[in-house]
């Protein structure tokens, strides 16, 4: 695949996300098809990965610290570095080989595109629509939030199992060294988590590739435009500042650039934003876009930020500055080789910036292998913690809790400190979270058995069946009863009781006092401030027959030691009975704290949470989203106002729009994401005109449930295609083609859409928007040409083809999304496989110690340790040494 097809696909990625795990979804037919051919084409990556290694083996046989056999201690050493921990399996597997041999190995396993296990469920959920929220009222835009912490949650939780069960962990390792080059951040974007999951695919498909494309990709990413602003940058007033990171943190490196570079670089970047109506998509806004002369370094010309990258990656220093950065992750974070770093970074550039060349070089150095280099790197909370686990082959049953460990030792996954990412080295082990570390180190050692609820798939099903049958037909008949929580523990777990309430508000069961499993001790590693917690799922069994309105748990062991020393808290996600799922979030809560409804579920004072409205889990279409189907008119998510000219002000002006933005029109056969209307008042020679105007730009997939027709407008610059649709004033050819082109579904769409914007002008006023974005004053100068419409809609060719019936507008659900999430719940809390098998057949003790001739701290210290016997056989012991906590 050739570098531009590879920037060129990557910066249209991905419009939705497909239910396999092994590509994003691309909206656009051929460019899907591309995509597939070119990207997913293994065999033909495998071998050019293979005759790549051959010339580098071909080459290394001059170099005789590659031709030495490895050893056992190399082995580990070239695992654990390239890797995320090292498990005796992997590390005899390249034993004996030659150094340069066991290199070709770890480059023939660093494409990421296939992952191990089932990506999140929310990658098979509608795109939600986030340029709606602010139009939100209060309550639906913290249902908003919550859905997109839980989504982040999820992603977090799905790329902790893939650490853990890949049989790629260099691949693995290179993505997140992507992440923190390339930096952005969730709670940086608005909490996006669809940007930062297209963003991780990026990586996915592109970080073991080739630089230039990388780059190419992300200044294209919506991610990265969001985080450093550039969707704010404009001919007028250029933004610095993702000039200014690009330069100093992902490209060519601090001191190698002047100010007067940032300022001509920031000018390339003007007009480089994204699309909220489409997805997130990359967009150039070519009228904001400087395209004067730029001087940059020693060339001149009309560039932009594909031409910037061309000439960034035409400087010797940009080699070399990610050289260094792939020498700190790799090699040392101490030692550097200033001679042997310049001949990789020659190499890299004269590769056209192969990132396997790279890895590779760096691999073959004489540094790498140098005895002085080993316990250099000092281990990240995930190669502490997810490393460890996959080199001791003992999973523990708290592994769903690992990114709120991650966290806490400073590494939360997706949320990196600021735009120059984690810092490494000596910030991992400051005292604070060298503290953290020790108190870890006794699970680590010894992982606790699982006290979870195994879940079969039968079992799992049985939540999703009706609950409605006649116990008579059984007297024996059990119902189910499960409930999905999160304790913290402060001097013992939360203790809580949950009863079921008939709709006389009748007690009819209660369970026993019951102690909350699972809890992470917050005296050791403090309160839980993410979403990400260790979600547990426990079950009860009640007669058959029980039919509760509603539920409602008592927290009834609140503790707190002084400020900052503990608490014990109770989260509560949700109950269920076979075909309802009630939710905490849509609860009431009644506790000691002062803000005890402020979020339902959350317990952190003794209290109550009464769980009452519930969410069918029958599979069975939504009956809101069945009558939208079967209504013969037009439905919509919702109508907002999105800006308006005034003509209060400037009565004047020859083109002024009105635009309305429209979530999830649906109209028979027609269903679309989104649509941005333009009512148009055009003054020109031949008077003044009213229509609708419809833009490719600010419609997806599509306008009209299918191309614009043949005689639509289209922008020179932009390739922008449009159309008109008159409402008042003279006509030309062309718009009448535009009229007449379209089939009848579409014609009779248009038509409808045209006679509702009366109903829409009343429908947008209840949203922020309208507020917030000055609607009301500038609908007041708009008054005479909505007054036109409405007296010229009547006898329009529209309202022949319209039926005119009332717009219906309707919150969006989906029962089998529920039920898609709650499969999810359930299967977090199973165990995995890690090395592909089951975590009992891979325990570290099948391989080392006692009777095999390695003894433990050779696996698991890069050096001799300093504190305790190199012949202990205790994990604890060897944990608590210090050079546990290097690599």
């Amino acid at each position: 695949m050739s570098k531009n097809e590879f920037t060129d696909l990557s910066a249209k990625m991905p419009k939705s996300f497909s239910k396999d795990n092994l590509i994003l979804e691309v909206s656009n037919t051929r460019l899907r098809d591309s995509f597939i051919k070119n990207t997913l084409n293994l065999k033909d990556y495998s071998n050019d990965i293979k005759s790549l290694n051959a010339v580098f083996e071909k080459n290394d046989q001059g170099n005789a610290w590659l031709q030495k056999n490895v050893t056992f201690e190399d082995a580990r050493h070239l695992i654990s570095r390239t890797g995320i921990g090292a498990h005796p399996t992997e590390i005899f597997k390249i034993v004996g080989l030659t150094r340069s041999q066991a290199i070709s190995q770890i480059i023939e396993n660093i494409d990421s595109r296939v992952t191990n296990t089932k990506t999140p469920t929310f990658f098979n959920e509608p795109y939600p629509n986030y340029w709606i929220q602010g139009d939100l009222d209060e309550n639906d835009q913290q249902k908003f939030r919550v859905a997109r912490d839980k989504e982040i949650e999820e992603l977090r939780l799905w790329w902790v199992s893939e650490m853990l069960t890949t049989q790629s962990p260099a691949a693995e390792k290179l993505i997140m060294f992507w992440h923190n080059h390339f930096v952005s951040s969730y709670s940086g974007i608005n909490q996006n988590v669809h940007l930062i999951a297209k963003q991780h695919w990026t990586f996915r498909q592109l970080g073991h590739t080739n630089f230039r494309a990388l780059a190419k990709a992300i200044i294209k990413d919506a991610a990265m435009l969001e985080y450093l602003d550039n969707k704010q940058s404009r001919k007028k007033n250029p933004n610095e500042n993702f000039a200014r990171e690009l330069l100093e943190l992902f490209v060519i490196g601090e001191g190698n650039y002047s100010e007067k570079t940032v300022k001509e670089v920031a000018r390339a970047f003007t007009g480089y934003s994204s699309n909220g109506l489409r997805q997130d998509e990359f967009r150039f806004n070519h009228w904001d876009h400087d395209n004067g002369w730029k001087i940059i370094f020693d060339r001149k010309g009309h560039f932009d930020g594909d031409d910037v990258i061309d000439i960034l990656l035409n400087q010797s220093e940009t080699a070399e500055f990610i050289t260094r950065k792939f020498w700190k992750n790799y090699v040392s974070d101490f030692n550097f080789n200033d001679d042997e770093i310049k001949k990789i970074a020659i190499m890299f550039k004269s590769s056209d910036y192969d990132i396997k060349t790279l890895l590779r070089s760096t691999l073959s150095s004489k540094s790498f292998w140098a005895t002085q280099n080993r316990a250099t790197i000092v281990k990240s909370p995930i190669d502490f913690i997810i490393g460890t686990i996959r080199s001791t082959g003992r999973l523990p049953d708290t592994w769903p809790s690992i990114p709120n460990e991650l966290s806490t030792l400073g590494q939360n996954i997706f949320e990196p400190p600021n735009v120059a990412g984690w810092p490494g080295a000596g910030d991992w082990i400051v005292p604070s979270r060298l503290l953290m570390r020790r108190g870890m180190l006794s699970s680590l050692a010894n992982p606790p058995q699982s006290e979870n609820l195994n879940l079969s798939d039968n079992m799992m099903m049985n939540m999703f069946s009706n609950a409605n049958m006649d116990a008579s037909e059984d007297p024996n008949h059990i119902n189910n009863i499960y409930l999905r929580y999160a304790a913290e523990n402060f001097e013992g777990p939360p203790e809580y009781i949950l009863q079921a309430i008939d709709k006389n508000n009748k007690l009819i069961w209660r369970s026993d006092r019951t102690k909350a499993k699972g809890g992470i001790d917050t005296s050791l590693f403090g309160e839980n401030n993410n979403q990400n917690k260790n979600w547990q799922i426990q079950h009860f069994e009640v007669p058959g027959d029980l039919n509760p309105e509603f539920f409602k748990l008592f927290f009834l062991n609140d503790r707190a030691g002084p400020s900052g020393t503990g608490d014990r808290n109770l989260f509560i996600d949700w109950v269920t009975i076979p075909g309802k799922k009630f939710m905490a979030s849509d609860g009431y809560q009644s506790t000691n704290c002062s803000n005890a409804n402020q979020n339902p579920g959350a317990l952190y004072c003794g209290g109550f949470l009464k769980l009452k409205t519930f969410k069918s889990l029958v599979g069975r279409p939504n009956t809101q989203k069945l009558n939208t189907r079967n209504y013969n008119g037009l439905s919509f998510e919702r109508i907002t106002f999105d800006w308006a000219n005034d003509l209060k002000e400037n009565n004047y002006n020859r083109w002024a729009n009105f635009n309305i933005s429209l979530s999830k029109p649906k109209f028979k056969n027609i269903e679309l994401d989104a649509i941005r209307i333009s009512i148009v008042r055009n003054r020109d020679n031949m008077g003044e005109k009213i229509f609708m105007r419809l833009e490719e730009r600010n419609c997806f997939p599509s306008c009209i449930g299918g191309p614009l027709p043949r005689s639509a407008f289209r922008d020179n610059k932009s390739k922008n295609l449009s159309v008109n649709y008159l409402i008042s004033g003279a006509t030309d050819h062309k718009e009448s083609r535009q009229w007449y082109d379209l089939s009848k579904e579409s014609k009779e769409f248009v038509a409808e859409l045209v006679m509702a914007i009366p109903q829409m002008l009343t429908e947008m006023k209840k949203g922020r928007h309208w507020k917030n974005r000055n609607g009301i004053n500038k609908f007041d100068g708009w008054k005479p040409v909505f007054k036109q419409i409405e007296l010229r809609l009547p006898k329009s060719k529209y309202a022949k083809t319209a039926k005119n019936l009332p717009i219906k507008v309707y919150k969006s659900k989906n029962n089998n999304n529920e039920m898609m999430q709650m499969m999810s719940d359930l299967k977090s809390v199973k165990p995995l496989k890690m090395h592909g098998r089951n975590s009992s057949d891979v325990s570290w003790v099948n391989y080392i110690g006692r009777n095999n001739a390695k003894k433990p701290a050779e696996l698991f210290l890069a050096q001799a340790p300093v504190s305790v016997s190199m012949e202990s056989q205790a994990l604890g012991e060897i944990f608590s040494d210090p050079v546990f906590n290097l690599k």
